[in-house]
C-alpha cells in the first residue's frame, strides 16, 4: 500500500514539472486569429471602391528604372487598374492596398508569436489562402499599433518570389469620416535564383508592361525593392466597371 501511495505521489510530481516545464497551454496559444483579423479588417468594411496617387522608386540591381507616378484604381472584390502616362512596374500584389484579401473565411490563420517591429509589439501570424488556384502560396502578418494594424507583410509566391511590405499609415478624413489608410509602403524583393523567370513575376501584369520596358528578364538579380509613397486618397466614387476594361 505504502509502495503504491509512493508511486502515485511520484507519477503526480512528474507530471507537475512537466506542466510547468512547459508552461501553461493558453500561454501558447496567443490570440484567437478569427477575432484578431475580424476587427482588423472591420473599418475597412464599408470601402467600396478607392482611388489613390502614388510614386515610386523601384530599386533592382543592373536594372535602370526611372521613378514614376500612377493613379491607382480599386474595386471590391478585387478589381485593379493603374494609370500612368510613363513605364510603371508597379508589384501589385505588395503596393495594391487590399486588407480584404486576409478575410478570415478565406484564409488558414494561425497565431506564431510575438515579435516586435521597429520597437512595436507586434502579433505575428501566418496565412494560408483556401484557394489552391492562387498565385501566393502563403502570408506573414504582423498586426499592431493602437488601433491595430497591418504594420507588415511577408509573401511567399508558389512560383518562389519572396516580397515583405513594411507599411506606414497616416489617418485619412473624408467628410465625417477617418481611415488609416497607406501613406508609405517599403517593399524588399527576392526572387528565384539567377536564371529562373518566374511566370507571374511579382512586376508583371496587364498594368505593368515590363516586358517592352526591360530586356532579358529572366536574368533578374536576387533581390531589389521598391519604395511607393500614397496621398490623394478618396474612396466610395461609385467607380463604373468600364475603367477596369482599360489597357
Amino acid at each position: 500500500m505504502h509502495r503504491a501511495i509512493s508511486l502515485v505521489a511520484s507519477i503526480a510530481l512528474a507530471a507537475a514539472s512537466l506542466a510547468e516545464w512547459v508552461g501553461p497551454a493558453s500561454a501558447a496559444a496567443g490570440p484567437d486569429p478569427v477575432k484578431i483579423f475580424t476587427e482588423v479588417l472591420e473599418p475597412y468594411g464599408a470601402i467600396r471602391d478607392y482611388t489613390v496617387r502614388v510614386e515610386a522608386k523601384v530599386r533592382i540591381p543592373d536594372f535602370r528604372v526611372p521613378d514614376f507616378a500612377a493613379t491607382v484604381y480599386f474595386k471590391r472584390p478585387d478589381r485593379f487598374h493603374l494609370e500612368t502616362k510613363n513605364f510603371a512596374p508597379l508589384p501589385r500584389g505588395t503596393a495594391l492596398f487590399d486588407p480584404f484579401r486576409f478575410r478570415p473565411e478565406k484564409n488558414r490563420l494561425s497565431w506564431l508569436a510575438v515579435e516586435p517591429l521597429e520597437g512595436v509589439p507586434a502579433d505575428l501570424f501566418r496565412v494560408e489562402p483556401l484557394d489552391e488556384k492562387g498565385k501566393i502560396r502563403s502570408y506573414q502578418v504582423w498586426i499592431g499599433g493602437n488601433p491595430k494594424r497591418i504594420l507588415q507583410v511577408e509573401s511567399l509566391s508558389v512560383q518562389g518570389v519572396k516580397a515583405r511590405a513594411r507599411i506606414r499609415y497616416a489617418l485619412v478624413r473624408q467628410g465625417s469620416d477617418g481611415l488609416w489608410l497607406p501613406e508609405r509602403v517599403d517593399v524588399k524583393m527576392t526572387f528565384p535564383e539567377r536564371g529562373v523567370r518566374p511566370q507571374e513575376n511579382l512586376l508583371y501584369g496587364p498594368d505593368s508592361p515590363v516586358s517592352r520596358g526591360m530586356a532579358r528578364l529572366e536574368d533578374f538579380p536576387s533581390e531589389g525593392a521598391v519604395e511607393i509613397s500614397y496621398s490623394g486618397w478618396a474612396w466610395n466614387l461609385g467607380l463604373d466597371d468600364s475603367l477596369f476594361g482599360k489597357k
